[in-house]
């Protein structure tokens, strides 16, 4: 089992009635990588995970952990799993809760280890019930590490904590992938993705679109972003950005372009007040939208 990959999905199908809550989705994860999965709303993560966690059966392809199948005993020992829906009990403090879970592993951290790691020393002796969101996200994912898991699931990780917070889970997280730990988040935040992930994989309408490195996905996307205010109205920007795609609102321009040094020499020659100007590399962000078009093009 140590030689297995962490995650096999191979033609992976989930349909509700008519619709295709995963169609065809394939991907391996393997020790010591951290995959990143992102999607709008619908795209199909929470179906993809809780197939993973043996909560949704496939209707065709097939799904590994280390071997083994979702939901039995052999791939839950070695799963650590932070959702968005926990059901944990609210009167338990911290501290308890985290004793709990301990006591489900066979080889866990200590609790004050894992509350260390989470950053959640100061909340031991509150009631979780009486924290706010983003302390909740803590709480829960100190209980998903606490029993040294081989692989960690987590589930939008970092929705609404605060920055410090935010930079502590980042942190911990790569010092799990770094210890040899696979990781798969799905997140709504690109900076995320594309700080901590070794691969993106791109889901839309239960599809993949895209599944690479971060670096690899952005450069699909050639050129640099440029944002500017301009008093050009619509019909001037089009004679003058000719076969450029742009976008015009409230006197503000954006649009990609592989040569923005020429590009900026037309523009002030067009429009000397031109101001607020913003050149910069191509983003993840950009990449992943301008997929998602193509795709629904």
């Amino acid at each position: 089992m140590s030689n297995q990959p962490a995650v096999v999905i191979e033609g992976l199908g989930v349909q509700y009635r008519a619709v295709k809550a995963l169609d065809g989705v394939s991907l391996t994860l393997e020790a010591g990588k951290l995959l990143a999965l992102l999607g709008p709303n619908g795209a199909g993560k929470t179906t993809l995970l809780s197939a993973m966690l043996g909560l949704v059966k496939p209707n065709r392809g097939s799904l590994a952990l280390f071997g083994q199948r979702p939901g039995s005993l052999a791939a839950r020992s070695l799963t650590g799993v932070m959702l968005q829906n926990s059901g944990v009990p609210e009167l338990l403090s911290v501290a308890e809760l985290v004793e709990l879970f301990a006591s489900y592993h066979l080889d866990p951290m200590t609790p004050d280890q894992a509350m260390t790691r989470a950053g959640i020393e100061a909340l031991a002796r509150r009631r979780f019930g009486s924290l706010s969101g983003g302390q909740k996200q803590q709480v829960l994912f100190a209980l998903a590490i606490v029993g040294r898991p081989r692989l960690l699931l987590l589930d939008e990780p970092s929705n609404g904590m605060d920055l410090q917070a935010r930079a502590r889970l980042w942190q911990t997280v790569q010092s799990l992938r770094d210890a040899g730990t696979a990781v798969l988040l799905t997140t709504h935040y690109i900076e995320e993705a594309d700080r901590l992930a070794d691969e993106v994989v791109l889901l839309d309408r239960g599809r993949v679109l895209a599944s690479d490195a971060p670096a690899q996905i952005k450069s699909r996307l050639s050129g640099s972003e440029m944002r500017f205010a301009t008093r050009l109205d619509q019909v001037a920007l089009s004679e003058l950005l000719a076969g450029t795609d742009f976008e015009l609102s409230g006197g503000r321009c954006r649009l990609l372009s592989t040569q923005p040094e020429r590009l900026l020499a037309r523009l002030l020659h067009a429009d000397p007040d031109l101001a607020e100007l913003e050149v910069r590399p191509t983003s993840l962000e950009d990449a992943l939208s301008a997929l998602t078009l193509e795709q629904a093009a």
